[in-house]
């Protein structure tokens, strides 16, 4: 699995880089953060060409979004149905859509309570991808499946690759037929 997701990483020419916004500066998140950091970097590792593959950067600002060249950003935070702390501040779900929408990155993944209230302001016509908690949940669950979807991602972009013999080609849609935790914008707005 390590040497598909680095063979991936470098046909790709981009590797799998990550970016762990940590939005609220408190214990919890501080734990947060470094267990996903560890989580992940069990199964992604620096090397000679991409260095510093998982990044985390500590900030109230949200809007740094827009200017991560990174595929996958993780926001790691708390939040509730009105919008995710930022800070000392409530960034509104709807003011986050737009961060994510003017953000290069492709895969956007929450570990905020309730960030599943994102979904309603989402373009219809994006190509983003967002993995959102539909509620409360302890933070050891969140991290475990989001591990789970950027490994699964990475995966599915090498199967597509070797399948395809392309580069740089669209990967499939996914979502989670379940409680639709992992979506594209356009999966169920009204729920």
């Amino acid at each position: 699995m390590i040497s598909a997701v680095a063979w991936a990483a470098d046909t790709t020419h981009m590797g799998p880089a990550i970016t762990i916004v940590q939005l609220s500066q408190d214990e919890d998140s501080n734990w947060a953060v470094e267990d996903l950091r560890t989580r992940l970097s069990k199964f992604i590792t620096d090397d000679p060409f991409f260095p510093d593959r998982i990044k985390v950067l500590k900030t109230s600002d949200p809007y740094v979004a827009e200017y991560i060249d990174d595929r996958f950003i993780v926001y790691v935070s708390h939040g509730g149905p009105l919008g995710i702390v930022t800070g000392r501040y409530l960034t509104s779900w709807e003011q986050m859509a737009k961060i994510v929408e003017n953000s290069p990155a492709f895969l956007h993944l929450f570990t905020a309570c309730s960030s599943k209230n994102i979904i309603r302001y989402g373009s219809e016509d994006t190509e983003k991808r967002i993995y959102v908690v539909p509620g409360a949940r302890p933070a050891e669950v969140t991290n475990v499946e989001i591990t789970a979807s950027i490994m699964l991602r990475l995966a599915l972009t090498q199967r597509r690759l070797v399948s395809t013999g392309r580069q740089n080609s669209q990967t499939p849609r996914i979502s989670s037929s379940q409680d639709r935790v992992y979506t594209s914008w356009t999966s169920n707005r009204s729920s």
